[in-house]
Protein backbone atom coordinates (compact mmCIF):
# COMPACT_ATOMS: atom_id res chain seq x y z
CA UNK A 1 0.00 0.00 0.00
CA UNK A 2 1.08 3.45 -0.75
CA UNK A 3 2.22 5.70 2.09
CA UNK A 4 -0.44 8.41 1.18
CA UNK A 5 -2.23 8.01 4.60
CA UNK A 6 -2.80 11.57 6.68
CA UNK A 7 -1.22 12.10 9.88
CA UNK A 8 -5.15 12.86 10.86
CA UNK A 9 -7.97 11.42 8.72
CA UNK A 10 -10.95 14.07 7.85
CA UNK A 11 -14.43 13.74 6.78
CA UNK A 12 -13.70 14.75 3.51
CA UNK A 13 -13.14 13.03 -0.13
CA UNK A 14 -10.38 12.97 -2.28
CA UNK A 15 -10.96 13.92 -5.89
CA UNK A 16 -9.50 12.27 -9.18
CA UNK A 17 -5.69 12.54 -8.54
CA UNK A 18 -6.59 9.23 -6.43
CA UNK A 19 -9.92 7.47 -7.40
CA UNK A 20 -10.00 7.89 -11.43
CA UNK A 21 -8.87 4.79 -13.83
CA UNK A 22 -5.34 5.94 -14.44
CA UNK A 23 -4.23 6.73 -10.74
CA UNK A 24 -5.78 3.46 -9.05
CA UNK A 25 -2.40 2.22 -9.11
CA UNK A 26 -0.99 4.39 -6.57
CA UNK A 27 -2.29 1.92 -3.51
CA UNK A 28 -3.67 -1.21 -3.59
CA UNK A 29 -6.59 0.12 -1.40
CA UNK A 30 -8.27 1.47 -4.36
CA UNK A 31 -8.88 -2.33 -6.16
CA UNK A 32 -12.07 -2.57 -7.40
CA UNK A 33 -13.17 -5.18 -4.93
CA UNK A 34 -12.91 -2.49 -2.26
CA UNK A 35 -15.81 -0.07 -1.65
CA UNK A 36 -14.98 3.55 -1.48
CA UNK A 37 -17.10 5.42 0.72
CA UNK A 38 -18.15 8.87 0.31
CA UNK A 39 -18.86 11.85 2.87
CA UNK A 40 -22.98 12.79 1.11
CA UNK A 41 -21.86 16.44 2.04
CA UNK A 42 -18.59 16.64 0.69
CA UNK A 43 -17.60 17.42 -3.06
CA UNK A 44 -16.76 13.95 -4.77
CA UNK A 45 -14.75 12.69 -7.56
CA UNK A 46 -15.71 14.09 -11.06
CA UNK A 47 -14.92 10.51 -12.38
CA UNK A 48 -17.97 8.89 -10.86
CA UNK A 49 -19.99 9.97 -13.22
CA UNK A 50 -17.88 10.32 -16.03
CA UNK A 51 -16.49 6.72 -15.20
CA UNK A 52 -19.89 5.63 -14.69
CA UNK A 53 -19.27 4.31 -11.04
CA UNK A 54 -22.35 2.27 -9.47
CA UNK A 55 -23.06 4.96 -6.82
CA UNK A 56 -25.21 4.40 -3.62
CA UNK A 57 -26.85 6.24 -1.07
CA UNK A 58 -27.46 4.35 1.79
CA UNK A 59 -29.04 6.79 4.03
CA UNK A 60 -32.58 7.58 4.58
CA UNK A 61 -32.44 10.64 2.14
CA UNK A 62 -31.70 7.80 -0.96
CA UNK A 63 -33.74 8.63 -3.67
CA UNK A 64 -33.61 4.96 -4.82
CA UNK A 65 -36.54 3.22 -2.76
CA UNK A 66 -35.27 -0.27 -2.37
CA UNK A 67 -31.53 1.52 -0.72
CA UNK A 68 -33.42 3.04 2.04
CA UNK A 69 -33.70 -0.30 3.93
CA UNK A 70 -29.97 0.14 4.21
CA UNK A 71 -30.87 3.26 6.46
CA UNK A 72 -30.53 2.68 11.05
CA UNK A 73 -33.50 4.82 10.25
CA UNK A 74 -35.57 2.27 8.94
CA UNK A 75 -33.92 -1.09 9.71
CA UNK A 76 -35.79 -3.10 11.88
CA UNK A 77 -36.98 -4.52 14.42
CA UNK A 78 -34.02 -5.57 16.17
CA UNK A 79 -33.21 -8.47 18.44
CA UNK A 80 -31.28 -7.33 21.60
CA UNK A 81 -31.72 -9.56 24.65
CA UNK A 82 -33.28 -11.12 27.14
CA UNK A 83 -35.56 -9.18 29.99
CA UNK A 84 -34.26 -10.64 33.51
CA UNK A 85 -37.75 -10.37 34.74
CA UNK A 86 -39.51 -12.48 32.79
CA UNK A 87 -37.00 -13.99 29.92
CA UNK A 88 -38.70 -11.46 27.46
CA UNK A 89 -36.84 -10.55 24.08
CA UNK A 90 -35.78 -6.70 24.10
CA UNK A 91 -36.81 -5.58 20.90
CA UNK A 92 -35.91 -2.19 19.47
CA UNK A 93 -38.63 -1.08 16.41
CA UNK A 94 -35.31 0.14 14.58
CA UNK A 95 -31.50 0.17 14.28
CA UNK A 96 -30.90 3.52 15.34
CA UNK A 97 -32.58 3.18 18.75
CA UNK A 98 -31.25 -0.09 19.27
CA UNK A 99 -27.67 1.46 19.18
CA UNK A 100 -28.24 5.04 20.92
CA UNK A 101 -29.96 3.48 23.65
CA UNK A 102 -28.13 0.32 24.33
CA UNK A 103 -25.74 2.68 25.90
CA UNK A 104 -25.37 3.34 29.50
CA UNK A 105 -24.49 6.44 30.54
CA UNK A 106 -23.51 7.39 34.54
CA UNK A 107 -27.09 8.54 35.42
CA UNK A 108 -28.22 5.34 34.83
CA UNK A 109 -26.37 3.09 36.46
CA UNK A 110 -26.37 2.00 40.30
CA UNK A 111 -24.50 2.91 43.13
CA UNK A 112 -21.70 0.49 42.17
CA UNK A 113 -20.91 3.01 39.01
CA UNK A 114 -21.22 0.17 36.74
CA UNK A 115 -24.82 -1.33 36.81
CA UNK A 116 -27.35 -0.23 34.82
CA UNK A 117 -30.05 1.15 37.04
CA UNK A 118 -33.89 0.75 37.09
CA UNK A 119 -34.18 4.44 35.81
CA UNK A 120 -31.75 2.92 32.50
CA UNK A 121 -34.30 0.09 32.09
CA UNK A 122 -36.75 2.76 31.60
CA UNK A 123 -35.35 5.23 29.59
CA UNK A 124 -33.85 1.92 27.56
CA UNK A 125 -37.42 0.47 26.87
CA UNK A 126 -39.13 4.28 26.46
CA UNK A 127 -36.50 4.35 23.52
CA UNK A 128 -36.53 1.05 21.76
CA UNK A 129 -40.34 1.14 21.74
CA UNK A 130 -40.23 4.47 19.56
CA UNK A 131 -40.46 3.85 16.27
CA UNK A 132 -39.20 7.77 15.91
CA UNK A 133 -34.91 7.33 15.91
CA UNK A 134 -33.30 9.27 18.22
CA UNK A 135 -29.75 10.34 16.61
CA UNK A 136 -28.63 11.60 19.84
CA UNK A 137 -30.09 11.10 22.50
CA UNK A 138 -27.45 11.84 25.21
CA UNK A 139 -24.06 11.78 22.97
CA UNK A 140 -21.74 8.95 21.40
CA UNK A 141 -19.46 6.39 22.94
CA UNK A 142 -17.37 3.81 21.00
CA UNK A 143 -19.24 0.70 21.47
CA UNK A 144 -19.08 -0.18 17.58
CA UNK A 145 -17.62 -3.33 17.59
CA UNK A 146 -19.83 -5.27 20.14
CA UNK A 147 -22.79 -3.52 19.59
CA UNK A 148 -23.45 -1.78 16.12
CA UNK A 149 -21.52 -3.11 13.38
CA UNK A 150 -22.46 -6.45 14.66
CA UNK A 151 -26.44 -5.64 15.12
CA UNK A 152 -26.70 -3.49 11.89
CA UNK A 153 -24.80 -6.31 9.83
CA UNK A 154 -27.14 -9.18 11.27
CA UNK A 155 -30.11 -7.39 10.41
CA UNK A 156 -29.00 -5.63 7.30
CA UNK A 157 -27.80 -9.06 5.55
CA UNK A 158 -31.10 -10.35 5.81
CA UNK A 159 -32.58 -7.45 3.35
CA UNK A 160 -34.14 -7.26 -0.16
CA UNK A 161 -31.96 -4.75 -0.68
CA UNK A 162 -28.45 -6.02 0.82
CA UNK A 163 -29.29 -9.31 -1.20
CA UNK A 164 -29.41 -6.76 -4.27
CA UNK A 165 -26.70 -4.78 -3.97
CA UNK A 166 -24.34 -8.06 -3.32
CA UNK A 167 -25.61 -9.03 -6.66
CA UNK A 168 -24.35 -6.31 -8.50
CA UNK A 169 -20.83 -5.90 -6.20
CA UNK A 170 -20.89 -9.53 -7.26
CA UNK A 171 -20.79 -9.01 -10.74
CA UNK A 172 -19.09 -5.87 -11.15
CA UNK A 173 -16.53 -5.32 -8.95
CA UNK A 174 -15.12 -8.71 -8.42
CA UNK A 175 -13.36 -11.14 -10.97
CA UNK A 176 -10.89 -9.51 -14.04
CA UNK A 177 -10.08 -6.34 -13.11
CA UNK A 178 -9.49 -6.33 -16.84
CA UNK A 179 -12.80 -6.73 -17.59
CA UNK A 180 -14.68 -3.86 -19.27
CA UNK A 181 -17.70 -4.11 -17.49
CA UNK A 182 -16.32 -3.67 -14.08
CA UNK A 183 -16.85 -1.13 -12.51
CA UNK A 184 -15.62 0.82 -8.97
CA UNK A 185 -18.56 0.90 -6.14
CA UNK A 186 -19.21 4.05 -4.09
CA UNK A 187 -21.03 4.38 -1.25
CA UNK A 188 -22.40 7.54 0.15
CA UNK A 189 -23.07 8.46 3.76
CA UNK A 190 -23.72 11.42 6.07
CA UNK A 191 -21.07 9.47 8.41
CA UNK A 192 -19.27 8.34 5.61
CA UNK A 193 -15.21 9.60 4.30
CA UNK A 194 -12.90 8.49 1.93
CA UNK A 195 -10.98 6.31 4.13
CA UNK A 196 -9.17 4.39 0.85
CA UNK A 197 -8.16 7.36 -0.71
CA UNK A 198 -6.38 8.71 2.68
CA UNK A 199 -4.65 4.67 2.89
CA UNK A 200 -6.79 3.32 6.19
CA UNK A 201 -8.37 -0.04 5.93
CA UNK A 202 -11.65 -0.74 7.75
CA UNK A 203 -9.74 -2.24 10.52
CA UNK A 204 -7.94 1.52 11.23
CA UNK A 205 -11.53 2.89 10.66
CA UNK A 206 -13.65 1.02 13.28
CA UNK A 207 -10.47 2.02 16.13
CA UNK A 208 -10.20 5.63 15.07
CA UNK A 209 -12.24 7.76 17.79
CA UNK A 210 -12.63 10.21 14.91
CA UNK A 211 -13.88 10.68 12.42
CA UNK A 212 -17.42 9.16 12.69
CA UNK A 213 -17.87 5.81 11.93
CA UNK A 214 -21.02 5.20 9.58
CA UNK A 215 -23.24 2.27 8.84
CA UNK A 216 -21.85 2.24 5.03
CA UNK A 217 -18.40 1.06 6.67
CA UNK A 218 -20.04 -1.59 7.92
CA UNK A 219 -21.90 -2.69 4.82
CA UNK A 220 -19.09 -2.12 2.96
CA UNK A 221 -17.33 -5.39 5.15
CA UNK A 222 -20.49 -7.38 4.35
CA UNK A 223 -20.14 -7.28 1.18
CA UNK A 224 -16.38 -7.53 1.06
CA UNK A 225 -16.65 -10.00 3.23
CA UNK A 226 -14.12 -8.42 5.62
CA UNK A 227 -15.73 -8.82 9.01
CA UNK A 228 -13.23 -6.34 10.54
CA UNK A 229 -15.36 -5.31 13.96
CA UNK A 230 -14.62 -9.13 15.04
CA UNK A 231 -11.49 -10.63 17.06
CA UNK A 232 -9.16 -12.22 14.32
CA UNK A 233 -9.53 -15.57 15.11
CA UNK A 234 -13.43 -14.69 15.35
CA UNK A 235 -13.46 -13.15 12.12
CA UNK A 236 -11.42 -16.17 10.24
CA UNK A 237 -13.78 -18.37 11.46
CA UNK A 238 -17.16 -16.36 10.35
CA UNK A 239 -15.82 -15.48 7.44
CA UNK A 240 -15.11 -18.62 6.02
CA UNK A 241 -18.56 -20.07 7.23
CA UNK A 242 -20.36 -16.91 5.06
CA UNK A 243 -18.10 -17.95 1.62
CA UNK A 244 -20.66 -21.20 2.08
CA UNK A 245 -23.97 -19.11 1.65
CA UNK A 246 -24.41 -18.88 6.10
CA UNK A 247 -26.24 -15.85 6.73
CA UNK A 248 -24.72 -13.87 10.57
CA UNK A 249 -28.32 -14.94 11.85
CA UNK A 250 -27.03 -18.52 11.77
CA UNK A 251 -23.71 -18.46 12.89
Amino acid sequence: MASIAQEKPKQTNLGDSIHCQKNRHLSLLLSLDHIRIFAMRRPKPECLPNENWLVYNVTSTTKEKWCSEFSPFFLGPIELYSNNKDGKMFIAKNMENAWQFCKVYKQFTDADGYSPSQAYWQWAENGWNDSKPHRFPLGRKATRKIIYAPLYAKYVEQTDAYKKLNDIYIKYCCGDKNDKHKKPMALLDFDGWDHLGQGYTLEQVINMEKPKMGHAFVLAGLLENNLFWLSELEKSNVEELRKSGRLLKDI
